[in-house]
């Protein structure tokens, strides 16, 4: 495989590669919380879902896609959610304009989206208008296009490095506790 200085990179802006809307989950500390679709809120834990709920009138219910938190303490947070869900006018969807939604290639954004967050602040929010034109840098495939399947492979070979790592680390902690016993 490929590292990341090996690849070819290429500016984009977010316009470029998303379509970016804003969520419009209301009443959100009195709607009831039983229901098969998340809703995610500007929090910045359980991967922004505050729990699961039931679309009310009007409410889009928004395909996988990842979100950015606007305001608060997690202002530029960014989350992939490969299930449906609803979100809060704090939080932009990104949904792909091109490609298949793929969670893991997306999880690669992650880093280079929130790299942007020190710019914003409670006085300098992170609008929508602002947020279509952050511009990012992407490895690309020959024809100049994101190259998602080498951002997969990317990211999965992580995934693989830190579960060995992990794994070594509690068989380690297994054989301290079963040895000293």
């Amino acid at each position: 495989m490929k590292t990341l200085q090996q690849c070819q990179w290429k500016t984009f802006r977010i316009e470029d590669l998303f379509d970016v809307k804003r969520g419009n989950a209301k009443d959100v500390t009195t709607r009831s919380m039983n229901g098969n679709i998340a809703l995610v809120t500007a929090i910045d834990s359980n991967n922004a879902v505050s729990g699961t709920t039931e679309a009310l009138n009007n409410e889009t219910i928004f395909p996988p896609s990842l979100t950015i938190h606007n305001n608060g303490n997690g202002v530029g947070l960014v989350f992939v959610h490969n299930y449906r869900f609803l979100a809060t006018s704090d939080v932009s969807v990104l949904s792909l304009k091109e490609g298949n939604f793929n969670p893991v290639a997306l999880r690669f954004l992650i880093p280079i989206i929130q790299r942007q967050r020190s710019k914003f602040d409670y006085g300098y929010k992170l609008a929508n208008n602002r947020l279509k034109y952050q511009v990012i840098m992407l490895p690309v495939t020959p024809n100049g296009m994101p190259d998602y399947q080498f951002m997969e492979e990317y990211m999965r070979e992580k995934e693989c490095m830190l579960l060995e790592k992990y794994q070594s680390h509690i068989e380690g902690k297994i054989e301290e506790v079963l040895g000293g016993a």
